[in-house]
Parts: C-alpha cells; structure tokens; sequence
C-alpha cells in the first residue's frame, strides 16, 4: 500500500490518467555520478564540489530528454534547482521546438528566489524561457500562487498548480494569503 504525504502527489500518480494517449517521458535529478567526477568533486570545497554535481546532473537529465523515442510526446521533469538552468533549459526547449510538451515540476523555487540572486537569476531565465517557448510549462506544488510577490510570479497560462496542503500542528492556523502580526505567539509542533 502507498501512502502519499499530501493529496497532490496522487495527482502526479495520475499524470497519464490526465493526459489519456500522451506517452509520458520522466526524467529526473536521481542520476548516478561517474565515480571519476565524485572522485574529483569530493577533492574540493564541499560547496563547490555540491554544485558541480548538481550541474552534472541538471546536465543529465537534459541529454536523457534528447533521448527519449519520437512516440514520447510530453516530457516530465520532476523538480530542478533555478541556478542550475543554464544549459538544461535550451536541450528541453529543442525538444519543445519539435512540438513536444515539456512539463517542468517546481516546488519552492519561487520563494528560494526571493532570498538567493544566483536563485533570482535563475527564475528570471526559466521565466523567460517560459515567454518564449509554449510548449514548455511549469507545473507548481504550491499551495497558492497568488501569495507570491509579483516579480517573482511565472507567467500564468504557462503554469499549472498542484496545490500542495500544508498539514501540521502549527498555530494558529492561517488562511491562503494571510500574515500574522510580528508580535503574536506561535506554536510550531
């Protein structure tokens, strides 16, 4: 039996369900490292030896959607980080040239965005990419969209939303968009 943290991964579950006669492709970041790259980047900074791994495998998940057979026409990407865009987003637009639907998973990477400028940067180019190719969407596990300050909104007819409840013991509970004064107790767990 599978139990799912939030109801809307089940959505995700239901993809093809959702999409009847698409052949869905997946990729994502869960990408083995050559042991020589993990060798070399383990020699390093910890920091930087992190985020060449993680190029590496925004990189492999690309080239992996270039190699998907012609009769996969969406694409799938579950979730990816903005700074790491760069090359992954022009091999996922050449598969949206060639009228494929390439669906991007996002979560949080709107609100990192708000405090990262490397974050920043890479939202305003996923944004931008969005604005240029339509057949390249983003699909948000986000609650709600509109709680997001507008310069850090994508643009709303390439996106679709997953709303992702948020459940826990947190008090006082508090409705979609609203704010609590800085000064008010809260109870977390």
């Amino acid at each position: 039996m599978l139990m799912l943290m939030h109801n809307g991964l089940k959505d995700l579950l239901l993809l093809g369900d959702y999409a009847p006669g698409r052949n869905i492709g997946f990729v994502s970041l869960e990408t083995p490292l050559p042991q020589g790259l993990k060798k070399f980047t383990q020699s390093m900074n910890y920091q930087v030896g992190l985020q060449l791994r993680r190029e590496y495998r925004h990189i492999a998940m690309g080239t992996r959607a270039l190699q998907f057979p012609k009769e996969v026409d969406t694409i799938f990407v579950f979730e990816l980080y903005n700074q790491h865009l760069s090359i992954l987003l022009p091999l996922l637009a050449l598969q949206a040239l060639q009228g494929k639907e390439v669906l991007i998973s996002l979560h949080g990477n709107q609100q990192f965005a708000m405090s990262s400028r490397i974050k920043n940067l890479g939202l305003m180019y996923l944004r931008t990419y969005l604005n240029l190719f339509k057949n390249l969407k983003v699909v948000t596990l986000e609650l709600d969209d509109s709680v997001i300050p507008e310069a850090y909104r994508l643009p709303p007819d390439s996106m679709f939303v997953i709303p992702h409840p948020i459940m826990s013991e947190v008090e006082p509970k508090l409705k979609p968009g609203e704010r609590i004064p800085a000064d008010r107790r809260i109870k977390i767990g």
